[in-house]
């Protein structure tokens, strides 16, 4: 009866890291960055600074980026604010004079969790 418990038990936890892996591969975030002047596609754990991205509508941000560019930008910041509209965002320069920190640049900065 031992033999049969510790069978089934090895059997229920080898399924369980089968399922684990899967889940893992589904939520992996994939980025489109631009590196030497091709477009390439890569997992977003490796991006480094520099990275261009480009984005599509409805994908997951791979990182927090400061848009260079964009044309009717809307981002859902539902889960890091609270509101349900969408906010607009664009592209914009960060001026001398102005604070660095992206919390200050909020409608040129969109955040990983969007």
């Amino acid at each position: 009866m031992v033999l049969v418990n510790a069978a089934v038990g090895t059997f229920q936890e080898w399924k369980a890291e089968r399922s684990a892996q899967a889940l893992r591969t589904l939520l992996t975030t994939q980025a489109t960055a631009l590196r030497s002047g091709r477009t390439i596609e890569l997992a977003a754990e490796d991006l480094v600074p520099g990275d261009v991205l480009l984005l599509d509508s409805g994908r997951r941000l791979p990182a927090d980026l400061r848009l260079l560019e964009a044309r009717d930008l809307r981002v859902d910041e539902s889960l890091l604010t609270g509101e349900s509209v969408a906010v607009e965002k664009g592209a914009g320069g960060l001026a001398p004079d102005r604070d660095p920190r992206p919390e200050s640049q909020a409608n040129h900065v969109v955040p990983r969790q969007t």
